[in-house]
């Protein structure tokens, strides 16, 4: 026989004991000293299929799956049957079914990942936590169920004002404040009734810490935390700096002859800009220019009313309407010169009384009025501090008579503060009873 036939016969004969040797250990090679008992059954394997140019070539990847095991107890380390275990995958596809059981868990080739197991029964706190399994893990999780802790409360402002549709929520001692609504609804919370009070069951006794939030904003946020303890009912009178706001009333008549209700003044109080918001303004003052220098049809083309002004500007022809508007927004700017950034507008209402809360405090603040189409000037500025209840009186001129030529000087209104009222201001804090 030929050498090379020779070869050929070795090799096939090897290839065959090769493939033998390979479907008797289901396609896993034995390693030297094999596999014990518990390394057999946490071990699986996975077939993938890679395609050639041939056909195709069948590998096998091992993956190791792991052993996962539940228990779940009460405060004095009785184990609680009725409990209901969940682990969910978190990283995995919505369709992807959550693992279940009642009591005790006890799972067996489980994906490794990171899975958010709650645990619920009657009598406790809903139970949560974050567990990551390992490649081959043989993990046990014990779950002991603390006691529910009560905690009752009123919510007030430094002036004693009972703040409703307040949210009150605790923070473990080693969490941050909550960045976006998704956090703070995940944490313990509720929301305060028309009288300021709350109530509140947490998840189990431990280290808290108090914070109230309102409109979106932090309100309050406590720096130390409580130790509260399970089965029974803690009392806390919470305490937050009031806002800073202004109340005026106007000293005229509401009402011209000819004029609509709610039409004819409006009041705006302005603040210093900060460096950037200035910085915003002038970048948005240099791309409108440039807009503007590429012709006004890239600014709104599509608005017939602007395309028809362009047309009269361009025409030279005058229009009284547009002619008085700008002429007022001169007015505006002499007012309030650059800078200043609109901090809060509103009409005046029929009552003649408005308020304005919320109000950045310890900076100047100037207020400007509209009495029909003359805009007038409000001295003297304003000056409020943190939390002040600052109360007013405005006292715009006489209006001018119908036809008369606007002056061209501005008018001013006279801003008259009232006497701050006098009182005990409550100290901000929480005070546990």
């Amino acid at each position: 026989m030929k050498p090379t036939s020779i070869a050929v016969a070795v090799g096939g004969l090897l290839l065959l004991t090769l493939v033998t040797l390979w479907k008797s250990t289901g396609g896993t090679p034995e390693p030297l000293g094999g596999h014990t008992d518990s390394q057999r059954s946490a071990a699986a394997s996975s077939r993938t299929v890679l395609a050639t140019g041939a056909g195709a070539l069948k590998l096998e990847a091992r993956v190791q799956l792991a052993r996962w095991e539940v228990l779940v107890a009460d405060p004095k380390g009785r184990p609680v049957a009725s409990a209901a275990i969940t682990a969910a995958p978190m990283l995995a596809p919505e369709s992807t079914p959550a693992l279940t059981a009642t009591g005790r868990a006890e799972w067996h080739g489980v994906q490794p990942g990171t899975y958010a197991l709650a645990v619920e029964a009657t009598g406790f706190p809903r139970w949560t936590a974050e567990i990551v399994l390992v490649r081959g893990a043989n993990e046990r999780t014990l779950v002991r169920l603390g006691e529910e802790c009560r905690v009752v409360g009123r919510v007030r402002d430094t002036r004693g004002t009972a703040l409703r549709d307040h949210m009150v929520a605790f923070l473990k001692a080693e969490q941050r404040p909550p960045e976006s609504a998704p956090e703070l609804f995940g944490l313990p919370h509720t929301t305060t009734a028309g009288d300021g009070t709350f109530e509140l069951v947490l998840p189990g006794a431990g280290e808290w810490r108090l914070v109230v939030v309102h409109g979106g904003r932090l309100v309050h946020e406590e720096t130390r935390t409580k130790a509260l303890a399970g089965d029974r009912t803690e009392r806390a009178e919470v305490v937050v700096q009031a806002s800073t706001r202004l109340t005026l009333r106007l000293d005229a008549e509401l009402l011209a002859p000819g004029a609509e209700a709610l039409t004819n003044y409006a009041l705006t109080i302005y603040a210093l800009a900060s460096p950037i918001e200035l910085a915003r303004r002038e970048e948005l003052r240099r791309h409108m220019a440039e807009l503007a220098a590429r012709g006004s049809d890239e600014l709104e083309p599509d608005d017939p009313e602007a395309l028809e002004e362009r047309r009269r500007a361009q025409a030279g022809e005058s229009d009284p309407a547009l002619l008085a508007q700008l002429e007022r927004q001169k007015h505006w700017a002499t007012v309030v010169p650059e800078g200043w950034v609109k901090v809060q507008s509103t009409a005046i209402p029929e009552r003649r009384v408005v308020v304005f809360d919320r109000l950045p405090h310890d900076t100047e603040l100037r207020l400007a009025l509209r009495q029909g189409d003359e805009v007038l000037r409000v001295a003297p500025a304003l000056f409020l501090g943190l939390g002040a209840d600052q109360a007013a009186r405005l006292v715009p001129p006489a209006r001018l008579a119908a036809g008369a030529e606007a002056p061209v000087e501005l008018r001013t209104a006279e801003l008259l503060l009232d006497p701050a009222p006098l009182g005990q201001e409550l100290l901000v804090g929480v005070t546990w009873q």
